[in-house]
């Protein structure tokens, strides 16, 4: 005689509310995880127009690589226990009167310049709002940090550095009063009138014609690597941090040329640059290797490149940093 294995009604019900408990909780991790912990990327929204060169760091990225990961994570994760165990601490006090820790809430930075000259420093991430300045006033002020002075929604230095806050919490340094006045402001997240970077990657950058012409270009009957810049209108690329790295970029024509005419040029440009790479005395952090190994196709949009960047010399310069910031951060645990 055998026993029946077949599933009672109330054991398919206990089945069924198991499985969508389990959802609900991945749901509810998952919610948590990208929307609380890994807030949304936005801080391109507050890059100004007219801007010619903008430089982001996705913080996310730079720390789940296996460099920083191996050997500066457990530097700053040292730093922070210290730090906490010291109530009084800087960062401590920065973060009770600003409601920001550094660098616990930032997700991202991003450096943009109209011209070289005036320059923006946009920090995205979990920060409250409305409250970082105002703070940041009354934190220099009880530190004896002179200098600043409120002028309505920023903090402004006699020298012309502001900082703000936007609506939406991100975070502004500028080295002048108009610039961070022109970063304030959060646009559509698809507005075409704003450099775009590329959506991937640790570290990534867009900068177009403007921020080389003129006198740059002047040097392009010495150097053909310049002068093939005076055909290119835009070029944006990330140096992606996955196992094996690589530096990837796209050489937008202008509209006198051909992504494949580009191609050609770049070609040229590039030959120059592995000869005169051979003579280097050294290969920092891998770079004669990457442009040994770089690969080139054109589309009927622009040019790519990719470079696959060899990991020794990032986890070697990664190892340099850690040791440089251990007795640093030992002697002052505060961001």
């Amino acid at each position: 005689m055998t026993t029946s294995t077949k599933p009672t009604g109330k054991s398919r019900l206990g089945c069924i509310a198991l499985l969508l408990l389990t959802v609900v909780l991945g749901a509810g991790a998952y919610f948590y995880v990208t929307r609380v912990l890994l807030p949304e990327p936005s801080a391109h929204r507050h890059v100004p127009l007219g801007t010619h060169l903008v430089v982001r760091a996705d913080l996310v990225e730079i720390v789940a690589s296996k460099p920083v990961r191996e050997h500066i994570l457990p530097v700053l994760v040292q730093a922070r226990v210290n730090n906490e165990a010291d109530p009084n601490g800087l960062g401590t006090r920065l973060a009770k009167k600003t409601g920001v820790r550094f660098p616990d809430d930032v997700r991202e930075f991003i450096g943009a310049s109209s011209d070289g000259l005036r320059w923006v420093l946009i920090v995205g991430g979990s920060f409250e709002r409305g409250r970082f300045v105002t703070g940041l006033e009354e934190f220099f002020r009880e530190e004896g940090i002179g200098g600043w002075s409120r002028d309505g929604e920023l903090l402004v230095h006699g020298l012309g550095a502001a900082i703000g806050q936007a609506d939406d919490g991100t975070l502004v340094f500028a080295t002048h009063r108009e610039s961070a006045l022109a970063a304030l402001p959060a646009r559509a997240a698809d507005d075409a009138a704003v450099l775009p970077t590329a959506a991937h990657g640790a570290l990534s950058f867009a900068i177009d014609a403007a921020a080389w012409s003129g006198g740059l270009l002047e040097l392009g009957a010495a150097l053909p690597a310049l002068d093939t810049l005076a055909k290119v209108a835009r070029v944006d690329g990330a140096f992606v941090l996955d196992s094996p790295p690589r530096l990837e970029l796209s050489l937008w024509p202008k509209a006198e040329t051909t992504p494949a005419a580009l191609k050609g040029d770049i070609d040229s440009a590039l030959t120059v640059l592995k000869l005169a790479a051979l003579i280097m005395p050294v290969d920092p952090m891998g770079a004669r290797q990457a442009l040994r190994d770089a690969t080139m196709t054109a589309d009927d949009e622009a040019v790519r490149v990719r470079a696959p960047w060899p990991e020794a010399p990032l986890n070697h310069a990664a190892s340099a940093l850690a040791e440089l910031l251990r007795p640093l951060l030992a002697r002052s645990p505060s961001p």
